[in-house]
């Protein structure tokens, strides 16, 4: 049965928020990644609907949708849309580079460092998946995170194009500005140190 609410709190850095149900004795969790797309922002004293689940003795809510008059289409949200369309198109654009660069590279040298670093971009890029996949299974269970520090580390290692897709296609901290800065900061990283590798191996 579906039933209405008001957001009394929100934790946008931990990505989770408490809504107040009449029915209800207890709060109820709700996880920012289940609120629809198309609002414009998330306020305390909003309403929304939903139905509600118990998992390891807490409240929390699933499928939320917002009354009507509160869901728009906003400048905000196409700002979103185009910012994640070009940058699918940058990040696979120089995934390619990467991957071909070190292609042209090890097939010119020769190099066993060229090899190795070949295979361990593409063995991070499979604990990239795995991890993400995970952090997000996790979340979604109310269950203990994968450390965000450990996903940077792996976007560092070269495991960055599979880690983009992944909070796309999952829509996993693709809205946690904090979390984005520190990534893009660790794709810069890697392909600088792939660059000098290239350069000098």
């Amino acid at each position: 049965m579906r039933v209405r609410g008001q957001v009394i709190r929100q934790l946008p850095e931990k990505g989770f928020g408490f809504i107040e149900v009449s029915s209800e004795a207890d709060d109820v969790l709700f996880y920012m990644t289940q609120v629809p797309a198309t609002v414009e922002a998330l306020e305390v004293g909003m309403w929304l609907e939903f139905e509600i689940k118990e998992a390891k003795g807490k409240l929390r809510a699933k499928a939320i949708t917002i009354p009507g008059a509160q869901v728009r289409h906003s400048a905000k949200e196409s700002t979103q849309r185009a910012f994640e369309a070009s940058t699918n198109t940058i990040v696979a654009v120089f995934a390619a580079v990467e991957f071909c660069a070190l292609v042209a590279k090890m097939l010119a040298s020769g190099s066993k460092f060229v090899y190795i670093g070949l295979a361990f971009v593409v063995f991070m890029n499979g604990v990239a998946a795995a991890l993400f996949w995970l952090d997000k299974n996790r979340a979604s269970k109310d269950e203990w995170r994968i450390p965000e520090r450990q996903l940077i580390h792996v976007c560092l290692l070269g495991g960055w194009p599979t880690g983009w897709f992944m909070m796309l296609g999952h829509r996993h901290k693709i809205r946690k500005e904090s979390f984005l800065v520190r990534y893009f900061l660790a794709v810069l990283a890697h392909l600088l140190c792939i660059g000098l590798l290239i350069a000098n191996g």
